[in-house]
């Protein structure tokens, strides 16, 4: 889940090239600090800067005050450019960061009613029509998305079943597969990061 925090702001330590995925910044001098990981700074001027997402911050050792950021540049169509010591690094909040922080605290992709078996993504909501016949809603990988939700939902008003499963042996609640055949029965199940759990 991407984190937010109030504009914290610090330098590049040294200068990074276009291809780095590894950068270290100066700790803050004062006021606000980055996040632990997962969240978005500008590089350089809102006009020509790059947008880049730090997934992994840890201290920089043995030099004291500095941080150390694995990093995915050029982020929400910023180029990765180089950069020289010293440039301006700042946390901002984007459309990018507000989309993943809002599928990260239960904001729903609504997707169009399924008719048929149906591979889920974290952050769905999936309303299905079994009028027809059952069908399989199968949960992602719990281990790629700790924290998120899928919600399952029958709108049609027949008692044929919605089966939800999952993937590699992963359980829902203790249970391999949860079904239902009640019209407008629903589930919503979160990921603990290895199976999935009925919230």
């Amino acid at each position: 889940m991407e984190n937010l925090g109030n504009l914290a702001q610090s330098s590049l330590v040294s200068l990074v090239t276009i291809g780095a995925g590894s950068w270290v910044v100066y700790n803050p001098p004062s006021g606000p600090s980055f996040p632990a990981a997962n969240f978005r700074v500008r590089v350089g001027s809102a006009l020509t800067g790059e947008i880049v997402l730090v997934t992994v911050v840890a201290p920089s050792t043995p030099i004291a005050g500095q941080q150390t950021w694995t990093v995915s540049r050029g982020a929400e169509g910023t180029i990765a450019q180089q950069w020289l010591a010293n440039t301006t690094v700042q946390h901002v909040l984007t459309k990018g960061g507000l989309d993943a922080y809002s599928l990260g605290i239960g904001q729903w992709n609504v997707v169009a009613i399924q008719t048929s078996a149906y591979g889920a993504s974290p952050g769905d909501f999936v309303r299905c029509n079994t009028a027809t016949a059952g069908f399989t809603v199968t949960l992602p990988d719990a281990t790629t998305c700790a924290g998120h939700q899928v919600n399952v939902v029958k709108v049609s008003s027949d008692y044929n079943a919605v089966t939800l499963a999952t993937t590699g042996g992963q359980t829902i609640s203790g249970q391999s597969t949860v079904y239902w055949i009640t019209p407008t029965g629903a589930v919503t199940a979160m990921s603990d990061g290895a199976n999935w759990e009925i919230i």
